[in-house]
Protein backbone atom coordinates (compact mmCIF):
# COMPACT_ATOMS: atom_id res chain seq x y z
CA UNK A 1 0.00 0.00 0.00
CA UNK A 2 2.87 2.37 0.75
CA UNK A 3 4.29 1.94 -2.76
CA UNK A 4 0.99 2.91 -4.34
CA UNK A 5 0.87 6.07 -2.26
CA UNK A 6 4.53 7.01 -2.46
CA UNK A 7 4.81 6.77 -6.25
CA UNK A 8 2.26 9.53 -6.99
CA UNK A 9 3.81 11.67 -4.27
CA UNK A 10 7.27 11.19 -5.76
CA UNK A 11 5.97 12.12 -9.21
CA UNK A 12 4.30 15.24 -7.86
CA UNK A 13 7.46 16.29 -6.06
CA UNK A 14 9.44 15.76 -9.23
CA UNK A 15 7.01 17.87 -11.28
CA UNK A 16 6.95 20.70 -8.76
CA UNK A 17 10.72 20.81 -8.31
CA UNK A 18 11.36 20.66 -12.06
CA UNK A 19 8.83 23.40 -12.74
CA UNK A 20 10.42 25.51 -9.99
CA UNK A 21 13.76 25.12 -11.75
CA UNK A 22 12.17 26.05 -15.08
CA UNK A 23 10.71 29.18 -13.45
CA UNK A 24 14.24 30.12 -12.41
CA UNK A 25 15.31 29.71 -16.03
CA UNK A 26 12.46 31.96 -17.13
CA UNK A 27 13.65 34.65 -14.72
CA UNK A 28 17.20 34.35 -16.02
CA UNK A 29 15.90 34.55 -19.58
CA UNK A 30 14.00 37.76 -18.78
CA UNK A 31 17.10 39.36 -17.27
CA UNK A 32 19.30 38.38 -20.21
CA UNK A 33 16.65 39.51 -22.70
CA UNK A 34 16.48 42.94 -21.07
CA UNK A 35 20.24 43.29 -21.25
CA UNK A 36 20.28 42.21 -24.90
CA UNK A 37 17.65 44.82 -25.64
CA UNK A 38 19.87 47.38 -23.93
CA UNK A 39 22.63 46.42 -26.37
CA UNK A 40 20.25 47.01 -29.27
CA UNK A 41 19.29 50.41 -27.88
CA UNK A 42 22.93 51.40 -27.35
CA UNK A 43 23.84 50.40 -30.91
CA UNK A 44 20.87 52.34 -32.30
CA UNK A 45 22.21 55.41 -30.50
CA UNK A 46 25.67 54.70 -31.90
CA UNK A 47 27.20 54.01 -28.50
CA UNK A 48 29.37 50.99 -29.26
CA UNK A 49 31.36 51.39 -26.03
CA UNK A 50 28.22 51.10 -23.90
CA UNK A 51 27.09 48.09 -25.98
CA UNK A 52 30.46 46.42 -25.34
CA UNK A 53 30.18 47.05 -21.59
CA UNK A 54 26.68 45.60 -21.48
CA UNK A 55 27.85 42.62 -23.52
CA UNK A 56 30.60 41.89 -20.98
CA UNK A 57 28.00 41.89 -18.20
CA UNK A 58 25.88 39.46 -20.20
CA UNK A 59 28.88 37.22 -20.88
CA UNK A 60 29.76 37.09 -17.18
CA UNK A 61 26.16 36.38 -16.17
CA UNK A 62 25.79 33.70 -18.85
CA UNK A 63 29.00 32.03 -17.73
CA UNK A 64 27.50 31.42 -14.28
CA UNK A 65 23.95 30.73 -15.49
CA UNK A 66 25.11 28.26 -18.13
CA UNK A 67 25.85 25.66 -15.45
CA UNK A 68 22.31 25.88 -14.10
CA UNK A 69 20.80 25.73 -17.56
CA UNK A 70 22.98 22.76 -18.54
CA UNK A 71 21.35 20.60 -15.88
CA UNK A 72 17.88 21.08 -17.36
CA UNK A 73 18.33 21.91 -21.03
CA UNK A 74 19.63 20.13 -24.12
CA UNK A 75 23.26 21.14 -24.63
CA UNK A 76 22.78 21.70 -28.37
CA UNK A 77 20.47 24.61 -27.62
CA UNK A 78 22.95 26.04 -25.15
CA UNK A 79 25.73 25.69 -27.72
CA UNK A 80 23.60 27.73 -30.13
CA UNK A 81 23.27 30.47 -27.52
CA UNK A 82 27.03 30.43 -26.90
CA UNK A 83 27.73 30.62 -30.65
CA UNK A 84 25.34 33.54 -31.09
CA UNK A 85 26.80 35.41 -28.12
CA UNK A 86 30.24 35.16 -29.71
CA UNK A 87 28.82 36.47 -33.00
CA UNK A 88 27.27 39.41 -31.10
CA UNK A 89 30.65 40.22 -29.58
CA UNK A 90 32.29 40.14 -33.02
CA UNK A 91 29.55 42.32 -34.51
CA UNK A 92 29.95 44.90 -31.74
CA UNK A 93 33.73 44.94 -32.18
CA UNK A 94 33.38 45.42 -35.95
CA UNK A 95 30.69 48.14 -35.61
CA UNK A 96 28.13 45.94 -37.32
CA UNK A 97 24.52 45.48 -36.29
CA UNK A 98 23.98 42.31 -34.23
CA UNK A 99 20.19 42.65 -34.42
CA UNK A 100 19.63 39.28 -36.09
CA UNK A 101 21.86 37.44 -33.62
CA UNK A 102 20.26 39.21 -30.67
CA UNK A 103 16.81 38.27 -31.95
CA UNK A 104 17.86 34.62 -32.23
CA UNK A 105 19.31 34.57 -28.69
CA UNK A 106 16.16 36.18 -27.31
CA UNK A 107 14.04 33.61 -29.14
CA UNK A 108 16.09 30.73 -27.71
CA UNK A 109 16.07 32.19 -24.20
CA UNK A 110 12.31 32.60 -24.26
CA UNK A 111 11.46 29.32 -25.98
CA UNK A 112 13.71 26.94 -24.05
CA UNK A 113 11.91 27.23 -20.68
CA UNK A 114 8.56 26.77 -22.42
CA UNK A 115 9.62 23.59 -24.17
CA UNK A 116 11.29 22.14 -21.08
CA UNK A 117 8.22 22.38 -18.84
CA UNK A 118 7.24 19.12 -17.17
CA UNK A 119 3.56 18.28 -17.14
CA UNK A 120 1.45 15.20 -16.61
CA UNK A 121 1.23 14.83 -20.38
CA UNK A 122 5.03 14.64 -20.65
CA UNK A 123 5.21 11.96 -17.98
CA UNK A 124 2.30 9.81 -19.11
Amino acid sequence: MKIYLSLPIAILLFIFSANFAINLLENDAQDLTQQLQQIEAAIEKGDQAKAAIIYEKIAQKWETEYKKWAVLVDHDKLDDINRLLVKIKIDIAQNQSPDQDIAEVIYLLESIPRTEKITWQNIL
